[in-house]
């Protein structure tokens, strides 16, 4: 067997060496607190990479997996479920939108954004219009389509090509303008509160900037508050601040405080998504499960 190289992650048992994993192995937790093997406590500051938002060994969260697990795991999304139909209406309720397609991760709730902003230019008569705009310092996703809308050419480099995407600086109106009127992409992404980019907040002043410049040029604006929504900031999305709705919004992280769930919410007419296909061209499975209690 070929030698590693000198600093290259271990090889876990069974486990592809995708990530340098630290060698604490927690076993349990409580609240903030996190505990490992040796019995040693840590106060949880990572929260899972921002999603254990109720902490750990939350009562009613454990007591009402454990009463649906006993009842029902899976159905499919070819069946109707009460929980997810409550669960998107709620979701509407909160977000302004119309209605939800759930996934199983932030990555696929913005690959649903993507794949719905072709469809929507396409319907249009516009098909054409297949590139994409994000911000420089944005993180979107490692899935493809994802991939394509984050910044970094670190995370890009070893899968191009990829989508055809722009990026423009944070905050900069004019760059904005000038790249939706002379590129004319399917879809503007944005996170009002960058979470790789350095924790850093866009303006009010340039998201409402946004909304009007993607109402002007056709263009489908996503918010992706994968890291910033669900309460996290005093409203139930960071742009409720600035009073800025988009046409497309993603959750995930927090969502499900800890089980695999994503949600991709869309205003009319973008929730209009009959004919659309997007159940069965997305390829996931939460879109019914009972999990989404």
């Amino acid at each position: 067997m070929a030698e590693r190289p000198t600093g290259a992650p271990p090889i876990e048992a069974g486990v592809m060496a995708t990530y340098a994993r630290q060698g604490d192995v927690f076993v349990s937790g409580g609240g903030a607190t996190l505990r490992d093997r040796a019995g040693r406590e840590f106060l949880d500051f990572l929260t899972g990479i921002g999603v254990c938002a109720l902490g750990h060994g939350h009562a009613r969260l454990t007591a009402a997996l454990q009463d649906q697990a006993a009842a029902l795991l899976h159905t499919s999304n070819l069946f109707r479920h009460e929980y997810s139909e409550t669960v998107a209406t709620r979701l509407c309720a909160h977000t302004g939108m119309a209605a939800a397609f759930f996934t199983n991760s932030g990555a696929e709730a913005n690959e649903c954004a993507l794949k719905l902003a072709r469809k929507v230019m396409r319907q249009r008569g516009t098909p054409e219009r297949t590139s994409f705009l994000a911000l420089e310092g944005a993180f979107h996703g490692r899935t493809l389509g994802a991939l394509s809308l984050t910044h970094d050419p670190r995370h890009r480099a070893p899968f191009e090509p990829l989508l055809s995407t722009h990026w423009i600086p944070p905050d900069d109106v004019d760059a904005l303008a000038a790249a939706l009127r002379s590129r004319r992409p399917a879809a503007l992404f944005l996170e009002p509160i960058q979470g790789e980019g350095g924790i850093r907040p866009l303006s009010g002043a340039f998201l409402r900037a946004a909304r009007t410049l993607c109402d002007a040029t056709g263009t489908v604006l996503v918010h992706d508050e994968i890291q910033s929504g669900c309460g996290r900031t005093g409203s139930f999305l960071a742009a409720q601040h600035h009073g800025v709705t988009p046409d497309v919004v993603t959750l995930a992280k927090p969502l499900a405080a800890g089980l695999p769930m994503g949600a991709c919410l869309a205003r009319r007419p973008f929730a209009d998504v009959r004919g659309l296909d997007l159940l069965r061209e997305v390829l996931t499975h939460l879109a019914s499960e009972p999990q989404t209690s």
